[in-house]
C-alpha cells in the first residue's frame, strides 16, 4: 500500500488528469494492492506535513539574495525573460536554441545554494533530503509508458473528460479507481 498527502499543488493535484495517470503508473509499476492520495482543503495548512515543513524550510532562506548566473553570448536571448512562461513560450517558437539547459546554466550557482542551504537542515530531527528533480527524458518515458497502457495521444492537449472516455482508461476507472474532490484511489481486483 502507498499513501501521499499532498498540497494541492499543480504537480500533486489528485484531480487533474496527468496526475491521476502518474498514480496509475506507479499503482502498476510497483504492483501495489491500493494506493491513496489526498490533498489538503483551502485554509488547511496547518494540518499537511508538507506546508508545516515550510516553516522549518524558510529558516534556510534567511538572508539569502539569488540571481541568474551571465550566459555570456547567450544572454541577449533570455535577458527580459521574467517568468517561466516566458521561457517556455520561446522554447516553443525556437526549439532549435536549446532553452531549457540555458535555464539549468543561468540557475546553476543558485540551485547549488539552496541545496546547501536546505542540506543543513533538520525536520523533526531527521535529515532533510534534498531529491533531484526529474529530467525532460524520464518525463517522456514515462509519457511512453502510459501511452502504451492506456493507448494516449500526448501530443495533443489532455483533457480530462476526453481522456476518462478512451476504452481503456474508462474501463480501468470503472473496475479499480474512486475519485473525490480530495482524494484518488487505486484498488487491485482480481480482474488482470
Amino acid at each position: 500500500m502507498m499513501f501521499f498527502g499532498t498540497d494541492s499543488g499543480p504537480d500533486h493535484n489528485v484531480t487533474s488528469i496527468l496526475v491521476m495517470l502518474s498514480y496509475i503508473y506507479i499503482f502498476i509499476e510497483l504492483d501495489l494492492d491500493f494506493l491513496g492520495a489526498a490533498r489538503t482543503p483551502p485554509n488547511f495548512s496547518v494540518v499537511n506535513p508538507a506546508e508545516r515543513f515550510m516553516s522549518v524550510a524558510n529558516i534556510a532562506l534567511v538572508g539569502v539574495s539569488l540571481s541568474r548566473n551571465n550566459l555570456g553570448a547567450d544572454e541577449k536571448k533570455v535577458k527580459s525573460f521574467t517568468s517561466k512562461k516566458l521561457w517556455r513560450d520561446a522554447h516553443q517558437k525556437r526549439p532549435d536554441i536549446d532553452y531549457p539547459q540555458l535555464a539549468l546554466d543561468g540557475t546553476k550557482d543558485a540551485r547549488k545554494l539552496l541545496s546547501d542551504r536546505f542540506e543543513r537542515l533538520t525536520y523533526k530531527g531527521e535529515q532533510v533530503q534534498i531529491g533531484e528533480p526529474v529530467t525532460e527524458e524520464e518525463i517522456s518515458e514515462l509519457k511512453l509508458k502510459i501511452s502504451a497502457l492506456f493507448d494516449i495521444d500526448f501530443s495533443a492537449a489532455l483533457l480530462k473528460a476526453k481522456v476518462l472516455k478512451v476504452p481503456a482508461v474508462e474501463e480501468f476507472f470503472a473496475d479499480h479507481v474512486r475519485c473525490t474532490k480530495y482524494t484518488f484511489q487505486v484498488k487491485k481486483c482480481k480482474k488482470d
